[in-house]
Protein backbone atom coordinates (compact mmCIF):
# COMPACT_ATOMS: atom_id res chain seq x y z
CA UNK A 1 0.00 0.00 0.00
CA UNK A 2 2.80 2.43 0.79
CA UNK A 3 5.17 1.36 -1.99
CA UNK A 4 5.15 3.04 -5.41
CA UNK A 5 2.99 1.42 -8.07
CA UNK A 6 5.31 -0.49 -10.44
CA UNK A 7 2.81 0.01 -13.29
CA UNK A 8 2.66 3.77 -12.94
CA UNK A 9 3.72 5.57 -16.09
CA UNK A 10 5.94 8.04 -14.24
CA UNK A 11 6.55 9.02 -10.64
CA UNK A 12 4.96 12.12 -9.14
CA UNK A 13 7.21 15.13 -9.65
CA UNK A 14 7.94 17.72 -6.97
CA UNK A 15 5.98 20.28 -9.04
CA UNK A 16 2.88 18.07 -8.91
CA UNK A 17 3.29 17.71 -5.15
CA UNK A 18 3.57 21.50 -4.90
CA UNK A 19 0.40 21.99 -6.93
CA UNK A 20 -1.50 19.40 -4.87
CA UNK A 21 -0.40 21.16 -1.69
CA UNK A 22 -2.53 24.16 -2.67
CA UNK A 23 -5.64 22.00 -2.37
CA UNK A 24 -4.34 20.78 0.97
CA UNK A 25 -4.00 24.39 2.16
CA UNK A 26 -7.56 25.10 1.02
CA UNK A 27 -8.88 22.12 2.98
CA UNK A 28 -6.77 23.20 5.97
CA UNK A 29 -8.51 26.57 5.71
CA UNK A 30 -11.88 24.85 6.02
CA UNK A 31 -10.67 22.94 9.07
CA UNK A 32 -9.38 26.14 10.66
CA UNK A 33 -12.69 27.83 9.88
CA UNK A 34 -14.36 25.63 12.49
CA UNK A 35 -12.56 27.75 15.09
CA UNK A 36 -11.70 30.97 13.28
CA UNK A 37 -14.40 31.52 10.65
CA UNK A 38 -12.98 34.58 8.96
CA UNK A 39 -9.36 33.43 8.80
CA UNK A 40 -10.15 29.91 7.57
CA UNK A 41 -12.66 31.08 4.98
CA UNK A 42 -10.35 33.76 3.61
CA UNK A 43 -7.44 31.29 3.49
CA UNK A 44 -9.55 28.90 1.43
CA UNK A 45 -11.02 31.55 -0.85
CA UNK A 46 -7.62 33.11 -1.55
CA UNK A 47 -5.80 29.80 -2.03
CA UNK A 48 -8.06 28.50 -4.80
CA UNK A 49 -7.54 31.35 -7.33
CA UNK A 50 -3.83 31.47 -6.48
CA UNK A 51 -3.60 27.75 -7.25
CA UNK A 52 -5.31 28.25 -10.61
CA UNK A 53 -3.05 31.20 -11.43
CA UNK A 54 0.12 29.24 -10.58
CA UNK A 55 -1.10 26.27 -12.61
CA UNK A 56 -1.80 28.51 -15.61
CA UNK A 57 1.59 30.23 -15.35
CA UNK A 58 3.43 26.90 -15.17
CA UNK A 59 1.50 24.88 -17.77
CA UNK A 60 0.10 27.65 -20.01
CA UNK A 61 -3.26 25.89 -20.00
CA UNK A 62 -6.21 25.42 -17.71
CA UNK A 63 -8.45 22.43 -17.08
CA UNK A 64 -12.19 22.94 -16.63
CA UNK A 65 -12.33 19.94 -14.27
CA UNK A 66 -10.68 22.07 -11.59
CA UNK A 67 -14.07 23.70 -11.10
CA UNK A 68 -15.31 20.45 -9.57
CA UNK A 69 -12.94 21.04 -6.66
CA UNK A 70 -14.14 24.64 -6.46
CA UNK A 71 -17.73 23.40 -6.19
CA UNK A 72 -16.78 21.32 -3.16
CA UNK A 73 -14.50 23.81 -1.39
CA UNK A 74 -15.77 27.33 -2.06
CA UNK A 75 -19.43 27.01 -0.89
CA UNK A 76 -18.50 25.90 2.66
CA UNK A 77 -15.89 28.66 2.78
CA UNK A 78 -18.51 31.23 1.79
CA UNK A 79 -20.86 29.88 4.46
CA UNK A 80 -18.12 30.23 7.08
CA UNK A 81 -17.47 33.77 5.88
CA UNK A 82 -21.17 34.65 6.13
CA UNK A 83 -21.34 33.03 9.57
CA UNK A 84 -18.48 35.21 10.75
Amino acid sequence: MFTPDPYQVRPITPMEVFMLSFWGVAILGLVLAWRWERFGAMLTIITMPVRELVYFLIHRSWIINFLLIWALVIPPALMFLFAW
